[in-house]
């Protein structure tokens, strides 16, 4: 056979291989369910003083596209709050004390109809001998279950508070880790951070990401204007992705990705190859044939 057939037969191959993989994939749809009660604002920051009593209130609602009406009752609960190995750190050591400052005025449960409201209004009373720092506590607004085929689930939504009690207020923390990646055969472009704050309130990190051509020129991407900030609980270590949606499927880029947090600042600078990997292959497999038809071809010369 002529191997300059076998190989357009090869390439055709390959060609049709990679048609069929890309039309078998068909896009998934998320199904609508239906909505349930809204909480607003979903959080709040208070500064407390020992021995004073703070007040504060939230509004649920049932919006007007429901059509039921919807029961609730509330509880509160400490913060939770995912750490960097993404298990829930539901108490903070001196950091929760607040939940038991929290008095909810009037019922704690109810039912609301079709575009009604109920303002939710407490009190924290804070004691004389409260800690200082960062005090932080959730409203649970249990609304019932929700069935999604076999499976119950229960429906809660929060207000969370955010409070620091005056005093001695410690900002300390370190930038553990900055990366982005050199190589990626799908997705987009990101930069990942690694903070942990060692104070004693919360506070925040921003992260700055920047996408140019290889060799200069206009940013394909900045959010310099309006940097990403993550905020992180006292003694617990926060993980922070930032991403460049509109990434094209090829391209070769330089990366800028900064992190700033209490007072420091790191940095890292890469070049980053976009390259699915069917496109590799396709490469790698014709270098192959290509080495085959020079290999042959030297030895049916000789």
């Amino acid at each position: 056979m002529n191997l300059s057939k076998t190989i357009k037969r090869i390439a055709q191959s390959i060609l049709l291989a990679v048609f069929l993989l890309v039309a078998s994939i068909s896009p998934a749809y998320a199904k609508e369910g239906e909505a349930g009660l809204t909480v607003s604002p979903m959080y709040q920051f208070k500064v407390l003083t020992p021995g004073t009593v703070e007040p504060g209130s939230f509004t649920v609602s049932n919006p007007v596209n429901n059509t039921e009406t919807a029961a609730y009752e509330l509880t509160i609960r400490p913060f939770s709050y995912d750490d960097e190995d993404g298990e829930v750190l539901e108490e903070f050591e001196g950091h929760s004390e607040i939940v038991n400052w929290i008095n909810i005025e009037g019922e704690t449960s109810g039912t609301l109809a079709p575009n009604e409201y109920r303002e939710i209004a407490f009190t924290i009373n804070v004691p004389e001998n409260a800690p200082t720092g960062g005090q932080y506590a959730a409203i649970i607004v249990r609304a019932g279950t929700s069935q999604v085929g076999p499976i119950s689930e229960t429906i809660e939504i929060a207000h969370l508070i955010y409070a620091d009690v005056s005093g001695e207020t410690v900002h300390q923390g370190e930038i553990d880790s900055v990366n982005v990646p050199s190589f990626l055969f799908s997705g987009n472009i990101s930069g990942s951070s690694s903070v942990h704050n060692a104070g004693n309130t919360h506070s925040y990190a921003t992260h700055i990401l920047k996408v140019s051509p290889l060799f200069g020129g206009e940013e394909f991407y900045t959010n310099e204007e309006e940097p990403q900030t993550s905020l992180i609980m006292p003694d617990a270590t926060r993980y922070t992705s930032v991403s460049w949606n509109e990434t094209p499927s090829i391209g070769i880029f330089r990366v800028v990705y900064t992190v700033e947090y209490e007072g420091k600042t790191m940095e890292v600078s890469k070049v980053v190859i976009v390259c699915p990997l069917w496109l590799l292959i396709v490469i790698a497999l014709i270098v192959i044939l290509l080495f085959y038809r020079i290999f042959f071809g030297r030895k049916k010369n000789k």
